[in-house]
């Protein structure tokens, strides 16, 4: 039996653009795009029953690109329509570039739920 283990620990900078498209009344179609250049250091730990056990640690400067698409619902809390809850439920992706002995590259994706409060 085999197992691999990597852990990355870093920080950086992130910039993105979020759009919103008004479909009528409440709702909304909206749009996320973000990367970032993420440098750290990362421990990977292998143990096999043919080598044995192997830790390494590297480090490293990650690329990252996600993405969101969803529609969201504005529920105003005042007649101001200053205070509102947003609900939004849509698809994401995130790409971390790179990620293992710098050849290959990590996706995480799937449905997301977002509940913000603006005040």
């Amino acid at each position: 039996k085999e197992s691999l283990t990597n852990l990355f620990h870093g920080f950086g900078p992130r910039m993105g653009i979020d759009a919103r498209y008004q479909l009528g009344g409440y709702l909304g179609l909206d749009t996320h795009l973000n990367t970032s250049l993420l440098a750290g250091k990362i421990n990977t730990h292998l143990e096999s029953q043919k080598v044995g056990s192997i830790s390494e640690s590297m480090n490293r400067v990650i690329p990252e690109v996600d993405a969101k698409l969803g529609i969201d619902y504005t529920y105003p809390i005042s007649d101001t329509h200053k205070n509102a809850v947003v609900v939004e439920l849509g698809y994401q992706t995130s790409n971390y570039f790179n990620t293992f002995n710098g050849r290959a590259d990590e996706t995480f994706d799937g449905a997301y739920l977002d509940v913000k409060y603006y005040a």
